[in-house]
């Protein structure tokens, strides 16, 4: 039988499945709790992401979309001999190394800057840092506008159905 811990038992024997099912329960429990989420992030992801590549070895006729021939690497092949495909890449290619480099620079150019002592570099600090903190205080806001129990959007939604709505952040 395999150990699972170190720990031994009264007998000197390391602890089994069969000897401490609690410890299974350790083990295991959390696993349990993430596996809606898992099995949730599959359907929403990874199925959807298999659909679609599937899609691409077949030709569709969108008149009848119920007859799919399939044409294994035919469509990639189309594609990459399509001349406005590959100049499409290009430029998309081309964008990105400018933008990135540009950016880039910018960027180092700006840490080099506020990397030094100089007149007002707080405010100016500050003033970097403000998107950082202001986008938390908007959103918990907005959270704590559409939970109004007088004028929130979720209990004025409730109230299309004659539900009257809790006081959502003060009832426990």
């Amino acid at each position: 039988m395999a150990t699972l811990s170190k720990k031994r038992d009264k007998k000197g024997k390391g602890r089994t499945f069969s000897k401490c099912p609690s410890l299974f329960l350790k083990i295991f429990t959390p696993y349990t709790f993430i596996l809606p989420a898992v099995v949730l992030l599959i359907i929403i992801l990874v199925f959807p992401l298999l659909f679609s590549f599937n899609l691409t070895f077949h030709e569709w006729c969108l008149k009848m979309p119920g007859k799919a021939i399939f044409i294994g690497l035919g469509n990639y092949r189309e594609l990459l001999q399509d001349q406005r495909f590959i100049h499409s890449m290009e430029l998309i290619v081309l964008f990105v190394a400018i933008s990135v480099s540009i950016e880039l620079w910018i960027g180092i150019g700006v840490a080099l800057f506020l990397n030094r002592r100089f007149v007002g570099e707080k405010i100016i600090r500050s003033i970097l840092l403000l998107p950082i903190f202001i986008v938390p205080v908007v959103s918990g806001l907005t959270f704590r506008f559409m939970y109004d129990p007088m004028g929130g959007v979720i209990n004025r939604f409730l109230q299309i159905f004659g539900i009257n709505g809790p006081s959502w952040l003060t009832d426990p």
